[in-house]
Formats: C-alpha cells, structure tokens, sequence
C-alpha cells in the first residue's frame, strides 16, 4: 500500500472483502477478516513529516509537539490558528467578529449539552448498579417456598411424597397442556368417526380470518364513498395511510373505522402466505398474486391505492383478500354439507353487499373456541401412569355445528360485480365508456380551425385548472351516457353551464354534443404530456401489462423513422396512437371470444383503429400515414400492444 493511502472499516472493523485501490491499482482490504498482504493497520500513529514549526524556535521557549497533543487540543489549536488567521486579513473586520462570537457560543453550546448528557448518563449507571446489588444480594426466592412455587425455581430442597404428588402445585408444571392445538392431534384417531370436528380443525387455521370481514367491507366502503371517481391512481399512489387515517380522526365514526383497518392489517397477514399459493376465478380469468403484492406490509407509509379495490396492480391486494376469505367460507360449507348430506336447496344464500357478522363463520380462537374446547375435556392423573387428557369429541362437534356452522350462508361470488371495485378518475372515461357515448350521440371531430385554437387556449391555461375542465367534461359524459338518443347539434355548453350547473370546459369554443369524445381526447392528451415533461406517470389509466420498455433495436428503429417525417405528419401520427391507445388498445377482455389487445401487433391495433373509425367525419387515412403501418411490421421483433 502506498504510503498516506488511507482504508476505512465499518461495523467490527475487519475486512471481508477485496477492492481495487484507485491511486495505485494494488489490492486493498482482506477476507476472512484478515488483512491483505500489502495492507498494514494504523495504530494512530502521526506520519506526517517532523520539522515544521511556528516562528523562529531559537526564541520560543516551552516547545510542545503537535504529535503528542490529545485530538481534542489539537482541534482546538487549529481553529485557535485560524481564527487568528483570518483576523489578520483585515477583510471586512466586523463581519469576522461577529463570525467569531458566533463560532464560540455555538462550541461553548456543545460542551454544556455533551455535559448534561454526561451527567444524565453518570445518574442512570449509578442507579443500574444499585438495583443490580440488590437484586444480586435478594435471596427471598431461596428462602420462601410460594415464590419458589410462582417462579417455578423450587429445588431439591422442597419435600415430595411419592404417595401424594397430585397435591404438590409443582408437578403440574410437567402436565399436558389443553389446546386447540393439542385437540388437533388428538383427533387423528377417531377422525373417520367425528368428520366435521376433523374437517374444521384442519381448516380452522384458514378459518380464523374471516371474523374480519364484515370491517373489511366497511373499511372498503368508506374509502370508495369518498375516493372513488375523485382520485387518479398517481394520487391514490401518494396518498399514504396515515394520511388517511389524519382525515378519519375528523369523522364521528373514527374509532370504527380505525379498527377496521386494524382488521384489515391482522387479516392480510393471516391470509398472504394462502393467497400467495392459490389461483382464482375472477370473472371466468384464471388470476394470480404476484409474488411482489403478496410480500407487501400494510403500516402508516402504504399507498392507500392497496385498500382500494380493483382487479389489477395494486388494488387487487384488497380485492384478492376479500374475495379470498369470502371463497374459503364456501369451501369449507361444502365439505361441511357433504358430510351432513345437506341438500342444496337446504343452504341460504347471501350476496356479497348483504353480508353481516351473522352470515359469517366468527369465532376467535381463544375467547370462543378455547372455552369449548376447556368444557369438554377431561384431565385426570395417576401415580405411575402420569397425566390423561380426554375429550368428549361428540359433543365438541355438535356444540361446534350449533355456534359456528349451523345458520351459516353461501356467498354469491358469480356475479361480475358482487365485490365494488375503485373506479379512477382515468377510468371513468375509457374506450368502454365512449363506445356507449357514440351509441347515445354519434361524434363527430373537432375542426382544424377551431383545434388550433383550443389548443392555443390550453397552452395558457395551469395544470389545476386543465384538470378541473377534464374532470366537467367527465361529469358530462357519465350523464349523457345513460340518457336517450340526444341531438348531435345540440349545444354542449349550454348543457354543462345551464343543467350541470358547471364552468364552460370548452376554452370559449362553441361546441355540439357530437364533439364531446374529440374535446376530451385533445385535454387527456394535454395532460399526458404535461405530466411527461416532469417526468410523472402519464398513463396512470392504462394497465401496467402495456408498458414494457423498448429494446434498443426497436428504439433506434422508431427514432430514425421518426426524424425523417415532416412535423405536421408527426404531430398527427403522434395524435393518432395516443388516440388509438385510449379508445382501441386500452379495451378490457371481457371474455375468451374478445380480442385480448396485449397479444395483438401495434400496426394490427392502428390498423383497427382506423377501419373502425370513431367518428363519423373521419376521412380515410392518408397514404402516407398507411405507409407507416406497414413499415412497423418491418421493426426488429414486431412492435406489440405492450
């Protein structure tokens, strides 16, 4: 090692590792906490040159080395030398006083604190070691037998009659203790006799959870009445738990919904390691956890977007553990009805949004299945055969049928919607919202004339304000959606400002109801590209499955394309896939017939764009434009949808 080549050691201050020296290129560190061969370990020795002193030392007297000072004096002879220093400069002298007089109470400050704390510390050990005498010198435990007894230390020293071991407390300590666990072993014999004791307790590990329900959907809820249609999922992202739980301390029913989450947190880590096995049938998709969701911990820093529930990204942790606790109790009323011979018309029925704690399988484990358990056993002892432990299984099972299975009902899961889903603000206007839009009022595209100026409006309009236009044309479409066949002509403006009673989204454009999905498109748009240009989610409305990277290759093809296009066609091919992807590609599969949109190609998915024009104006796509469909067939690994 070069000499002045300095190594640092953290933690126990042994190497486990070689690196590179960057000054000389030699082996620094070690393995197996030794020293490499060229490494040598300081011992605080000072090496650097002898000679150097201040002033003339043939009239100084009363040298001392700076070498042999402690480093408390030595940093205190430094900053001595250069305050005086910088005194002598004569630069702006009352500034450097002040300076000065600063630096001095600031260390004077110090040196009372670490005092204090010293002196704290000195009180604390005094009186650690005082206890710890007493404690050290305390022989009540020697001398008094119920102490011995209650801290289970009796020794040898305590008399034990073979012929009367059941009347001394300190046998018991050896006994067989009464659980639900050890009744789970014992059951293995006469399983085949007592079927549903045997089924509950080898799903009754699964079973405890479902207590929580009935809070869990309070829980969901709540935060549906208050978020759903009023946050994007970048919001519900940055809106963490503890946030929520701030805003729940001003509701009357806080405590309720404080414990509601506190059985949603208990839940989740009841079931995670289940749901992480199993596989689901979710509306006729065959869906899994993903093994990132599953190892997710639910504190005061989780996004509250994984409360919300949904049937993707990080929603579907609520959903899934709703759907999964729900699904166990059918399960497990199977088993239980088929070994009773309970017909199917004999079973009740629930649906999800009627569930109460009644329809539910609740007990808790050690204030209601323990007591049972405690009421039907029998423990006796006998010298020389030790402790027997026995339970009256028949009437442990019928007790068992008549407080938890008996009223119990079937969930209703097949329905689409039996779970509510969150609805984001980005998903309230995509392609399935506008298919139903164009059935109630064609649409037509705004004009070039007018877009020009739109779009020189937008350029001056903030950020909130952009979102509040987007979110009243929202407003407008769920309306118009659900009414009649409405009048293409007819003002959009007036419908908004006179029956909504909202401000005038339209940017002082006079615009018809048929106008409606082409003014959405070009704010939405807007908005994309201002969150782009900060570098934020910018498509927060569409699945992650669609946002895989680019290769390299495929990159460098679309960039080069993309140079040698005029600006004017750029600018409508790049309004043409944005459109394309909010009304085409970002199609939910309803079933297995339906195309799934991630499997097709790019230019097959433009391509179905334009043939199924969304507007009744459109004209045919330019030769050009058609030019450039085909040539991304030609791109390195065919473009796709995702």
């Amino acid at each position: 090692m070069p000499l002045f080549a300095y190594l640092c050691l953290s933690q126990c201050g042994k190497p486990a590792t070689v690196a590179v020296c960057m000054t000389c290129g030699k082996e620094i560190g070690g393995r197996a906490y030794k020293l490499a061969a060229d490494n040598t370990k300081w011992e605080g020795t000072d090496r650097t040159e002898m000679g150097h002193i201040l002033g003339d030392s043939d009239h100084i007297s009363g040298l001392f080395p700076e070498r042999k000072l402690s480093n408390v004096s030595c940093g205190v002879l430094r900053l001595l030398t250069h305050l005086a220093m910088f005194l002598g400069s004569d630069f702006n002298l009352p500034v450097s006083v002040t300076l000065i007089e600063l630096i001095y109470e600031t260390i004077i400050h110090k040196i009372t604190k670490i005092q204090e704390r010293r002196t704290k510390v000195i009180g604390t050990e005094e009186v650690l070691q005082l206890s710890n005498n007493r404690i050290a010198k305390d022989r009540r435990l020697d001398k008094s037998q119920l102490s011995q007894l209650l801290f289970e230390t009796s020794g040898h020293n305590i008399h034990i009659s073979e012929t009367s071991l059941y009347d001394n407390p300190s046998i018991w300590q050896y006994r067989e203790h009464v659980s639900v666990e050890h009744l789970k072993l014992m059951i293995g014999r006469v399983r085949q006799t007592y079927p549903v004791l045997n089924i509950f307790l080898e799903e009754e590990h699964s079973l405890r959870p479902l207590r929580f329900v009935p809070n869990i959907m309070r829980l969901q809820k709540h935060l549906l009445q208050k978020y759903k249609r009023r946050l994007d999922k970048t919001e519900a992202n940055n809106l963490k738990l503890k946030m929520v739980i701030e805003e729940f301390s001003k509701d009357e029913k806080s405590e309720e919904l404080l414990e509601c989450i506190d059985h949603f947190q208990q839940a989740w880590s009841m079931t995670k390691d289940f749901i992480q096995k199993d596989t689901f049938v979710v509306n006729k998709r065959i869906m899994q956890l993903k093994s990132g969701l599953a190892e997710t911990v639910i504190d005061d820093d989780t996004p509250v977007s994984f409360l919300l529930p949904s049937h993707t990204d990080q929603g579907f942790l609520s959903y899934i553990l709703l759907y999964f606790l729900l699904q166990r109790q059918n399960l497990f009323l199977e088993k239980y009805r088929q070994s009773k011979s309970i017909g199917f018309h004999a079973r009740p029925f629930v649906q999800v949004r009627d569930i109460t704690s009644t329809h539910m399988i609740s007990y808790h484990p050690d204030s209601d299945l323990l007591p049972i358990v405690l009421a039907n056993c029998n423990y006796t002892f006998q010298v020389g055969e030790g402790t027997r432990l026995e339970y009256n299984f028949a009437t442990l099972e019928s007790q068992l049928i008549d407080r938890f299975l008996i009223t119990k009902s079937d969930i209703l899961l097949d329905d689409e919607d039996a779970i509510e889903t969150m609805v984001y603000k980005s998903d309230s206007t995509n392609s399935v919202v506008f298919l139903a839009l164009r059935t109630t009022i064609k649409q037509d595209k705004i004009s070039h004339v007018v877009m020009g100026q739109i779009k020189n409006e937008m350029s001056r309009l903030q950020y909130p304000d952009l979102c509040d236009h987007i979110q009243n044309v929202d407003i407008a479409i769920n309306f118009l959606k659900s009414l009649g066949r409405i009048e293409p002509g007819s003002s959009f403006n007036d419908f908004v400002v006179d029956t909504l009673q909202l401000d005038d989204p339209c940017l002082n454009q006079k615009l018809k109801m048929s106008n409606i999905q082409s003014l959405w498109i070009t704010l939405s748009y807007e908005k994309t590209k201002r969150l782009q240009d900060v570098s934020k989610e910018s498509f927060d409305g569409i699945p992650s499955r669609f946002k895989e990277h680019l290769t390299d290759d495929q990159r460098k093809f679309v960039t080069t394309y993309a140079d040698k296009l005029p600006l004017q066609r750029l600018s409508v091919l790049v309004d043409l896939l944005y459109e394309c992807i909010v009304l085409t590609i970002n199609t939910p599969q309803k079933d297995e017939e339906t195309v799934d949109m991630a499997t097709i190609s790019l230019d097959d998915a433009i391509s179905q764009h334009i043939y199924d024009q969304p507007y009744e104006n459109e004209q045919h796509a330019d030769k050009w434009l058609t030019e450039i469909i085909v040539s991304l067939k030609k791109t390195p690994k065919a473009l796709s949808c995702l």
